[in-house]
């Protein structure tokens, strides 16, 4: 997308913009047809631009293969093979900005699938925890060693890490999700009407409980109405980020529009739709309430002092216990102490003498 196009996607509302990467293009291996430079550099040019219109942007390792397999496809989980080297290299490059986030990997999915909590260590620790019930042919780099190496390059940004059953099973993230240096780390939630965990039931149990302690980000959400309507307001409700899939022309029920520089209010499809509307409902976050000054203390009023033979102390007396200048409070009964010159003297004169 052009600047025009990026002015067109944030007109709508949205703030964050997703960037799904290819391995093999970013590496330049496995006979892809683009020049690893040449790619790369299309890619930090978007950024770039991105980041000028004040959208945040996510760096999201999407498609990837072992070997010399070409990365066409999603697979179960990131290989050993190059999984290192592509972060290792995308860290670097885009460890400049900290509105750059890292979705360390798209949408795991070990154990074919399926909402098996056995398949956590898998997800983490990669190598020999994905067993032949993984489903998992090649050997996985899990989510503990790809925090290490990006971590290691000296980057910084918010780290996201996704879930079992391509992101959508939240269920044990909380107990397996690998330590990070920097305590930067938030969780990646995929929610679909035809996912298993598609109910409000669902998510008060799985979601709720890991969005109370990290930041949770839905970086993929859909389809129909009915769904995404309450899935919206629910997330809102819990202070948690979201985007839809997709921003993109297919034509299809995932595309947002119809053209990228034109018009934005046309959208290809009801979600579309239902997307702009709801974002305009929204509207921008208000912006943070500034904090209320400290109330000044009130002045306490002057001390008036009692003049030459005035009254300054004494039984239930409550006026002034001082005298003007020099005088002194000298007691003449129990009712009355009076302010008297001092001694040779015939006022109070001043307390300030010159030399």
């Amino acid at each position: 997308m052009d600047t025009a196009a990026l002015e067109a996607f944030k007109s709508w509302g949205q703030n964050i913009l997703r960037i799904p990467i290819n391995e093999d293009c970013w590496l330049g291996i496995n006979g892809v047809s683009y020049n690893a430079s040449a790619y790369q550099s299309v890619i930090s040019d978007y950024v770039d631009r991105a980041l000028a219109v004040g959208l945040y942007v996510i760096i999201d390792l999407h498609w990837t293969a072992d070997g010399t397999t070409k990365a066409t496809k999603q697979d179960p989980m990131p290989d050993a093979s190059h999984a290192h080297d592509f972060w290792n290299s995308a860290a670097s490059k885009f460890a400049y900005s900290q509105d750059i986030l890292f979705e360390v990997f798209n949408e795991p999915f070990p154990g074919n699938g399926n909402a098996d909590n056995s398949e956590w260590a898998c997800w983490r620790d990669g190598g020999d925890a994905c067993g032949g019930s993984s489903g998992v042919a090649y050997k996985a780099v899990g989510m503990a060693s790809l925090v290490q190496t990006i971590r290691a390059t000296g980057a910084k940004n918010i780290l996201l890490l996704g879930s079992l059953v391509w992101s959508n099973h939240l269920d044990g993230w909380l107990d397996y999700v690998p330590k990070d240096p920097l305590n930067n780390v938030g969780a990646v939630w995929h929610s679909y009407d035809s996912n298993a965990c598609n109910s409000v039931s669902c998510w008060e149990n799985t979601v709720k409980p890991v969005l109370e302690q990290y930041p949770l980000v839905t970086t993929e959400c859909g389809w129909a109405s009915w769904y995404t309507s309450q899935l919206w307001s629910w997330l809102d409700a819990h202070g948690a980020s979201y985007l839809v899939w997709t921003w993109n022309t297919w034509g299809d029920k995932q595309a947002l529009i119809t053209a990228y520089p034109g018009n934005p209010a046309q959208a290809a499809s009801p979600l579309g739709t239902d997307w702009k509307t709801h974002l305009a409902n929204v509207g921008p976050p208000p912006p943070p309430t500034p904090p209320t000054p400290p109330t000044p203390p009130t002045p306490s009023p002057p001390v008036k002092c009692g003049a030459l033979w005035g009254q300054c102390d004494g039984k239930n007396w409550h006026g002034p216990t001082c005298c003007d200048g020099q005088c002194i409070c000298l007691k003449d009964n129990e009712y009355f102490s009076g302010c008297k010159p001092p001694l040779g003297k015939s006022d109070c004169g001043s307390l300030v003498e010159s030399l």
